[in-house]
């Protein structure tokens, strides 16, 4: 088995570059609009990957509808 070191900080620097980058020179109003469409576009993956993980019979639950006696 190969082992990985992983560099969190360096991941972490990277991203927060990565998003820097993106925003230099946005007025608010346009930050707003991306985060927005960033929010949009996680919401969707996460339904996909909850849609294609999900067994059938359980999508549309809820925590508490699956556990009643909370």
């Amino acid at each position: 088995m190969t082992k990985r070191n992983i560099d969190c900080v360096a991941m972490k620097e990277l991203g927060s570059k990565r998003v820097y980058e993106q925003l230099d020179g946005m007025t608010m109003d346009e930050e707003l609009a991306f985060w927005n469409a960033q929010d949009t576009q996680l919401t969707a993956k996460q339904s996909e990957i909850r849609a294609a993980t999900m067994p059938k019979r359980a999508r549309g639950r809820t925590k508490q509808s699956q556990n009643p006696n909370r």
